[in-house]
């Protein structure tokens, strides 16, 4: 909780999974956005609201925040991964919309202006700071008196077969990997809720809640397809990196997890349940 340096998370998400993401984000956002329809259903909005996305990666939720709402508000989205923002900025330029602008940003260690902003929305964007008490009383600096924050973050890995198929699939084929502590930066880093409200409090937050809900992530996507999004990110890929797996170890495990996501198929397409914890917290 006490690092100092975002500088490895940095360096993360300007490199392949930036990279990897770009590539898969029509699929991705598509698997996703029944969580941000399910977070942003949690926010209320007035006319001429500042807001700012935080991790808004290729900028789902702030095209959701604009293109769904009736009021007019202004959305400034920002993350530390140059492609990502760059990918946002040229959808954006084809998309016509206004009221949007996307920024390079470090949230931990770049300083916002104060009391900028009405409301914080980020999803899936704030597992990922080496010093997360830092970061939140920089994000809670920049919201106005009477703001909020929503966020919403991964549960356990055992309640979200999203990760958890492709993971045992991958250690069934390559060995399991290097342990990890489980309150490092990444997908589950916020799943304990005593950890996440103990950062909270410590940044000077006392106003919250948290929950965990049930979501689907579900696309019209084939089984297949949906196996390769799972399968081009996370663990998966940390796996076969550690391991120097070989292309025909990455092929092994996509079918692995085609036979592991059998189960989720519906007349509707392929449903994968997901545990997500959604945190609201008032300035």
């Amino acid at each position: 909780m006490n690092g100092k340096s975002n500088e490895g998370q940095i360096k993360f998400w300007n490199e392949g999974p930036g990279s990897k993401w770009v590539k898969h984000q029509v699929g991705l956002d598509a698997c996703f956005a029944k969580v941000s329809e399910h977070l942003l259903s949690k926010c209320s909005f007035q006319s001429n609201m500042e807001v700012v996305d935080i991790g808004c990666g290729a900028g789902a939720t702030c095209f959701d925040l604009v293109g769904v709402n009736e009021e007019e508000i202004n959305v400034t989205g920002v993350d530390v991964s140059k492609p990502l923002i760059e990918h946002a900025k040229g959808r954006l330029e084809k998309s016509g919309l206004t009221g949007i602008s996307f920024k390079l940003m470090d949230v931990q260690n770049d300083q916002f202006p104060r009391q900028q902003y009405d409301l914080m929305v980020s999803r899936f964007g704030c597992m990922f700071f080496t010093n997360p008490v830092k970061a939140f009383k920089n994000i809670a600096q920049s919201i106005k008196p009477n703001g909020a924050m929503h966020f919403a973050c991964w549960s356990t890995l055992d309640s979200n077969p999203w990760f958890s198929i492709p993971k045992s699939v991958a250690e069934a084929r390559l060995g399991e990997g290097a342990p990890s502590a489980p309150r490092e930066p990444g997908p589950m880093a916020f799943a304990d809720h005593d950890y996440l409200g103990t950062i909270l409090t410590e940044a000077g937050l006392s106003q919250f809640s948290l929950s965990n809900e049930k979501v689907i992530i579900s696309t019209s996507y084939t089984i297949e397809e949906m196996a390769l999004l799972a399968s081009s990110l996370g663990p998966t890929v940390r796996l076969l990196n550690e391991k120097g797996g070989s292309e025909d170890d990455r092929k092994a495990i996509e079918e692995g997890v085609v036979d592991g996501f059998e189960q989720y198929k519906t007349s509707n397409g392929i449903e994968v349940p997901a545990t997500i914890v959604f945190v609201s917290v008032l300035i």
